[in-house]
Order: structure tokens, then C-alpha cells, then sequence
């Protein structure tokens, strides 16, 4: 059977216009030994190559021979494959024949249009016996036809209803791309290549935000699933979204970067492995033919993010009582496993009373199902919210286990309010956590959560090697950055920082070598900052403590100013917030107020002082 087929192959080549059966239309071209499909790739992305996404080709006979439209445009005739393998070339003529039922060979002077290998460059051979050169050609009507087959176990792909699902470049009348200041391009945003092969997208950014969209049409109504690969990075401080693949109203966001890419390249060959999936969007429709509108967004600016390699399954006609018998399993298991943990007690009995009642009623009709499916999945959705509140309320909780008696006793209403299931409010919560935190009243007792998350003063920029310390160039002199806590008992509070100033080499300044760049300062005290090289800066070698006593007002302020008339540099970070006694404040003013000449205890290279039998550093911290 074999030899005879290899003979029909032979004798197609030599009679290159003969049984040419292929109908003019629109058509993907999928290779029979890899599954892959014929596309733009690796060389500046237009090179025939086997690519893992359906690409249509408009294939046109004229005369017995064919041309193959990719629509990969270099200027306006130049659309097609030719001779020299790419697909944005000039008009080419090739001979496609069958040489069994639906399976092609297609030719150029003799030679035949093969396979390499999976995601590889094609090329060509005369090996006729070869199952590389063999090509299916695969219309849309082929597509519909093929989604009667699906079902919820075995879905059918119909990535092909999406119009240049790989974002390739010079690739018209597929994407709209525009920014949300209403220009109709976005300047960060790119197409397909860079400095590789990546058949994907990349905003960097981008001022305004992107979004990049089309318009699909559904064939068939039913179940669907929308999925990306994607990844985003945080490339500038402050606040920020995500950006997201949509579909319709619905969102779903990218995943964070956690490997190594930093080009789009590199991305494609991870989102080729699968990688970066965001999590599927399921969309419903009721009707044949639907239209919805899916693509890419963000409306941040501080994010670096590449996307691409869209892929959309059917999974058919909905089966009304599966689903409807899912709803119920569904409720049931909540019920069973968070009917004794802290819960909405009124949301858990909502749950309850309604996947009871449907579960012993009688129905018949679509709209009975609908109708009882609707009221089971909004009670359903109440009962995950319920938990997933409850989920947050549980971290305060677990963080109120290590505060001392007093903050444990002022956090106990809260604890009991979360058992009975009775919270209705987060920032309630939080309220009584931090004044639970204000509480504690023993040695040394942590108050690190009540610091700021950021500073208030003069306006500065982020290191991005520690993106929570603070650094400045030309930092005015007498400017301050600081941090207010407000409601604290009266004591002695210790605030640890990393806290170092540097002299720039290309800035002046009109103090000499040495100290009074900068200082830390705790209410009216100050404490100049270590001096350091700049070439030699590592901001967590030069971490320190100072202690203050905070009276009746209940206010600790800190900061750091800078007392420089020139250029320094400088980075503070308050990393914790300790309470301590009273009764020990006279002992350490005694201790700071040592004579350099009697501090002749070291430990390490450096200065200790002893005092009473208690070891403290030069500004009366114990050691």
C-alpha cells in the first residue's frame, strides 16, 4: 500500500497541474506528522515555520495553481509565501495536490514543503516517502463541524475563531490597540518581535494603560473557556492594578514574574511551555453565532507585562441537571465543612435552607432549572464571600496570639465576636487589633504593626534594590521625611532602623568629610547617621536603635532629616517599634553620657559600655 502511494505522490509531482482538488477559500494548513499548524515565526516573525497557534491562509487557484495568502503584510503587495520560505513576500504560484483523502502535498518546482521538527522553520525535500511533507487543509466550516464531538471531559479547540491568537506583527485588521487617554496608540505597546523569535505583546509602562481588544463570534452556544499565557512585573513604586485577560465583562489577572525572561523572546519560549497560564475565563451563550469582545488591559503604569498565546476550547451544550446536581454537591460541601468554623451564621443558614429545598424539589423545565440554579448559585456566592471575610478576620486573630496580656485582654471581645460568627466589618477589626497593639504594656513588647507604611515630609524616590527605604539626591538642608504614630501609652519606645548617608561624587557640598550629612531624629531628638563610602553602600550593615520616651500626649514621631546645603544621598527604612519600661530611661541617659576616654570595653571591633553589669552600645541600647 505504501509503494503504491509513493507512486501516486511521484506521479503528482511530475503532472504538477493534474488532480489539483483543493477549493479556493480560507484555510488553516496543519502539518500531519507534528499537528502544528503553518504560521509566521522565528526569523523577524515571518518566516514559514510550524507554529502551535491556527493561522488562516487565504488560498486562491488560478489555473491549477495555487497562492497562499498568510494577510503578514511587508507593504502592500507583499503578503504571500514565496519561494524563499517567508510569508510577506510577492505573488507566488505553488501546485497543491492530494495525494490521499484530505491529505496534501504542496510543491514549488519540485520541491515539496516539509516539516522540521515541532516548532521549527519549514523547508523543503524531494523525500516524497517522508510523512513531513503531507499537509491537512482545514476550513472553518471544518471547525463548527468538529465542536459536535465536544464535551465536558473532551473539549474541541477553537482558538481559531480568534483572530491572530499569537499577536504576530504586521498582522492587520486583527487587534484594536488603544490607551485610556484616548489616542488611538499607545507608545510602549509592541507587536511580535524583539530581537527574536516571539510571537506575543509587551507594554512597558505605558502612561496611560493599554488595552488591546477584538471582537469574536461564537459558533455554537455553550460552554467556553478563554486562557492566556501572560505575565506582569511592578517596574515603578506606589499604587498599581493588575493587568488582566478579559472576556465580555469578565477578568481574570496575570500572573506575577518568577523566572529569569527579560525580553519578549525569552517570554514566548515560556509561554510556549505553558509557564504563565492565567487562570480560564468560562464564558456561557445561549445562542448560536454570539459576539463577544476579548483581549488584553491595564490601566497601571507601573507595569512591565507580555502576553500573547491565546487559546479558546468548547466544551458543548450544557447538561442542565449536571450542572443543576453540581450546584447542590456544591452548597452541601460548604455546609459540611464550615458549618462549626466562624461563619456568617445567618449567610450559612441561607445556604442551607435553599440547596435543601431544591434538592427535594420536582422540575421539569428550562426555566425551573434556571430559575432554581440562580437563587443556589447567589447563595452559594454569599457563603464564599462569608468565608473568604472570615479568612481575613482569622489573620488579626492569629496575629493578636502574640501580644502580651494586656493586648490579648483588649483583643478578647473581637476573638469571642469572631467565634459566635456575629463581624460584619474588616476595618473593625483592624481598629481593635492596633488598639489591642497600643495595649501591651510589658518589656520589650513588639509594636512594629503600628508603623506606617510609608513616609510623609518631602517628596523622594524608592531605591529599587530596597524598595521600602527611602533615598534622595540634593536632599534640601533643615527637609524632613517621617512617620506618626498617634494614641501610645506613656513609655519608652525603641524604633530600629537601617538608616546610612553617603557624600555623591558628582555633587558639591559645603561640609567637609565626614559627619552632619544627615540625621535620625525620635520627637526632639537627633542622632546623626553613619557616614559611608559610596561605593561600598549596603544599606543593611548600618542598621541601629534609638529609644525615646513618649509622655501623656501619647505621640512618637520619627524621621530623618537632612542638615547638608549640597548634594548627599542617604537611606532610612524603620524596620520595628519596641515598648519598653519606664524605670531604665535614667540608666541609659547615664550610659550615653560616658566620656569617650571611659569607654574602654569593645566586643567585636566595637565600643561597649558596661554599666551596673548591663552592656550597652554607645547610645545606651543594651547589647
Amino acid at each position: 500500500m505504501k509503494k503504491i502511494l509513493l507512486s501516486f505522490v511521484s506521479f503528482a509531482l511530475a503532472f504538477s497541474n493534474v488532480n489539483a482538488q483543493l477549493a479556493s477559500g480560507d484555510y488553516l494548513i496543519q502539518n500531519v506528522e507534528s499537528g502544528q499548524y503553518l504560521g509566521g515565526g522565528h526569523s523577524w516573525g515571518t518566516r514559514a515555520s510550524l507554529i502551535s497557534k491556527p493561522q488562516f491562509f487565504t488560498v486562491t487557484m488560478n489555473n491549477g495553481k495555487y497562492s497562499l495568502d498568510s494577510h503578514q503584510f511587508n507593504g502592500e503587495e507583499n503578503h504571500y509565501i514565496n519561494s524563499e520560505l517567508y510569508l510577506d513576500k510577492e505573488y507566488t504560484e505553488w501546485n497543491i495536490n492530494e495525494v490521499s483523502t484530505g491529505v496534501y502535498v504542496i510543491s514549488l518546482d519540485g520541491a515539496l514543503l516539509c516539516s522540521q521538527g515541532f516548532n521549527s522553520e519549514v523547508g523543503t525535500s524531494t523525500d516524497a516517502s517522508s510523512k513531513s511533507v503531507y499537509w491537512k487543509f482545514v476550513s472553518m466550516d471544518d471547525i463548527v463541524a468538529s465542536m459536535a464531538n465536544a464535551t465536558s471531559a473532551n473539549p474541541v479547540d477553537v482558538t481559531a475563531f480568534i483572530k491572530n491568537p499569537e499577536l504576530k506583527r504586521n498582522y492587520p485588521n486583527t487587534w484594536t490597540v488603544t490607551g485610556y487617554n484616548g489616542y488611538d496608540v499607545v507608545g510602549n505597546y509592541k507587536e511580535g518581535f524583539d530581537g527574536g523569535w516571539a510571537n506575543c505583546s509587551e507594554s512597558y509602562c505605558s502612561a496611560n494603560g493599554f488595552k488591546t481588544v477584538q471582537t469574536i463570534t461564537l459558533a455554537k452556544a455553550g460552554k467556553y473557556t478563554l486562557s492566556a499565557q501572560a505575565f506582569y512585573r511592578q517596574d515603578i513604586a506606589g499604587e498599581f492594578s493588575l493587568p488582566y485577560l478579559f472576556a465580555g465583562d469578565q477578568k481574570s489577572d496575570f500572573p506575577a514574574l518568577t523566572g529569569s525572561e527579560n525580553d519578549m523572546a525569552a517570554a514566548y519560549a515560556s509561554f510556549l511551555n505553558k509557564a504563565y497560564t492565567v487562570t480560564p475565563i468560562e464564558i456561557e451563550t445561549k445562542e448560536d453565532n454570539q459576539q463577544i469582545e476579548i483581549g488584553f488591559a491595564s490601566e497601571s503604569n507601573a507595569m512591565w507585562s507580555i502576553f500573547g498565546e491565546l487559546e479558546l476550547k468548547y466544551y458543548g451544550i450544557k447538561n442542565i441537571k449536571e450542572e443543576f446536581d453540581l450546584l447542590i454537591a456544591e452548597a452541601n460541601n460548604i455546609y459540611a465543612n464550615y458549618a462549626n468554623e466562624p461563619f456568617d451564621k445567618a449567610v450559612l443558614f441561607d445556604l442551607q435552607k435553599v440547596a435543601t429545598y431544591y434538592a427535594n424539589a420536582t422540575m421539569t423545565t428550562q426555566e425551573e432549572y434556571d430559575t432554581a440554579s440562580e437563587e443556589l448559585k447567589s447563595a452559594i456566592n454569599d457563603a464564599k464571600t462569608s468565608i473568604s471575610f472570615y479568612k481575613n478576620v482569622k489573620t488579626y486573630i492569629d496575629m493578636a496570639e502574640n501580644l502580651d496580656a494586656a493586648g490579648k485582654a483588649a483583643f478578647s471581645d473581637v476573638k469571642k465576636e469572631y467565634e459566635d460568627g456575629v463581624i460584619e466589618s474588616i476595618d473593625y477589626v483592624k481598629e481593635m487589633y492596633f488598639a489591642a497593639v497600643k495595649a501591651q504594656n510589658t518589656e520589650g513588647a513588639d509594636m512594629t504593626a503600628l508603623m506606617p507604611a510609608t513616609w510623609e515630609g518631602q517628596t523622594g524616590t524608592y531605591s529599587s534594590i530596597y524598595q521600602e527605604a527611602y533615598t534622595e539626591y540634593s536632599f534640601e538642608p533643615g527637609k524632613i521625611i517621617y512617620q506618626r504614630i498617634e494614641g501610645l501609652n506613656p513609655g519608652i519606645y525603641e524604633v530600629q532602623f537601617i538608616a546610612s548617608a553617603s557624600l555623591t561624587d558628582w555633587r558639591s557640598t559645603q561640609i567637609g568629610d565626614g559627619a552632619g550629612i544627615a540625621q535620625i531624629y525620635l520627637n526632639e531628638a537627633t542622632y546623626d547617621i553613619e557616614v559611608i563610602k559610596q561605593n561600598a553602600c549596603n544599606p543593611e550593615d548600618y542598621t541601629c536603635a534609638y529609644r525615646v520616651e513618649v509622655g501623656e500626649d501619647g505621640v512618637l514621631e520619627y524621621g530623618i532629616q537632612n542638615i547638608a546645603t549640597g548634594g548627599s544621598w542617604y537611606v532610612a527604612k524603620a524596620i520595628s517599634l519596641t515598648y519598653h519600661v519606664k524605670g531604665d530611661v535614667d540608666a541609659i541617659e547615664d550610659v550615653k553620657s560616658v566620656s569617650v576616654a571611659d569607654r574602654k570595653y569593645f566586643d567585636n571591633g566595637s565600643v561597649v559600655i558596661i554599666k551596673n553589669g548591663v552592656k550597652y552600645n554607645v547610645n545606651g541600647i543594651r547589647k
